[in-house]
């Protein structure tokens, strides 16, 4: 029976990302081939198959939503499961009065940049939350506040943590802010909290430039110990001619540099050659974009050096993508990177990903 149910997930997954949509169903999955090496040995090369299937009924007034992961492990390295089905997302929307939207069960929600919370669609599984959250559109600001539970494997031990979570986003002409808040506590014994806070902004210059910066800040407390995190970047982004823009960006992080399991940020090899920054230093980013219609791709450069000077970090990512019409298109994605001149392993990411 299991083997047939990885024969019949490896099929219908096939090796290809898809997009069906029929009224209110969606089916997304793609084809990872992973190929690690460094100069010295090559590394297994494996693939993986991933997919999330959504449906959702009713209309602006009371909905239901619901989506599921599956995954296949089209090599099935070490014995692990070949293939498995979980829940994604399962929540219901109702309106309240014209003025607000109430939303409960199990939700994927990002606010801004997704430094503080994301849904990290990398994985899988993404980052879900369980609660209540209030989403209040008006003149001023775009307000969402709620109660929710985030669960987090760390090193194969599982958390559970009660967040109050506040995002209040503005636009205003060439200028917009968005703003996030959350806190959360614990009582499994021993008292534990976490706050954190991001604040970010944009300006657009009638040269065709555009502004950003972003202040991050965390505090853990374990009950026995505090831990404070944060982050301080500027950048600019600017069209150099029609469909290319460059950017760069300047980061600057405090004492354990910063990180939030709930965010969207990406260690070395998830989806990027670059790393989880815990420590106080300088990160440099600049690349570009390059979008010629049916061919785009990118490039990102990365280079943090610690504030003693003992440790440095170099990543590049690169993607590109063609289109072959407007149902199929063929992606590549490679990063690379070392640190103290210790080179990590090269990974190459291949997808196609056909509509209809």
């Amino acid at each position: 029976m299991k083997k047939n149910l990885q024969l019949a997930l490896a099929i219908m997954l096939g090796l290809a990302t898809t997009t069906v949509t029929a009224q209110d169903w969606t089916v997304d999955s793609e084809t990872r081939m992973t190929n690690m090496s460094t100069d010295d040995a090559e590394m297994n090369n494996f693939s993986e198959q991933f997919m999330r299937m959504g449906v959702s009924w009713g209309d602006e007034t009371v909905s239901v939503n619901a989506s599921f992961n599956g995954y296949a492990d089209l090599n099935n390295f070490d014995g692990q499961d070949a293939a498995t089905f979980g829940i994604h997302e399962a929540y219901a929307s109702t309106d309240v009065m014209g003025f607000a939207t109430l939303s409960g069960g199990r939700m994927a929600l990002e606010f801004g940049s997704g430094m503080v919370v994301g849904s990290n669609d990398w994985n899988n599984n993404g980052n879900t939350w369980d609660g209540l959250m209030v989403d209040i559109n008006n003149d001023f600001a775009d307000i969402s506040f709620g109660m929710a539970r985030y669960d987090e494997d760390v090193a194969g031990a599982e958390y559970s943590d009660n967040y109050m979570l506040l995002n209040a986003s503005k636009e205003m002409d060439a200028m917009s802010f968005d703003f996030t808040y959350l806190s959360a506590s614990a009582d499994d014994g021993v008292e534990a909290s976490t706050t954190a806070m991001g604040l970010e902004g944009m300006y657009s210059l009638d040269m065709g430039a555009d502004l950003h910066f972003g202040y991050y800040t965390a505090t853990a407390d374990d009950g026995t110990s505090e831990m404070d995190m944060g982050m301080t970047t500027v950048g600019a982004s600017y069209e150099v001619m029609d469909g290319l823009t460059a950017h760069a960006s300047y980061d600057m992080f405090d004492e354990n540099g910063f990180w939030m399991p709930t965010s969207n940020v990406l260690g070395a090899g998830n989806g990027t050659g670059a790393f989880i920054v815990l420590e106080e230093g300088t990160q440099m980013t600049f690349g570009a974009d390059y979008n010629m219609g049916d061919f785009s791709f990118g490039l990102a450069m990365y280079n943090f050096e610690s504030e003693d000077e003992a440790n440095e970090q170099e990543a590049m990512d690169f993607g590109a993508s063609y289109s072959f019409n407007d149902n199929a298109s063929l992606g590549l994605k490679y990063s690379t990177g070392s640190r103290n001149d210790v080179d990590m392993p090269d990974m190459m990411w291949m997808s196609l990903n056909v509509s209809f």
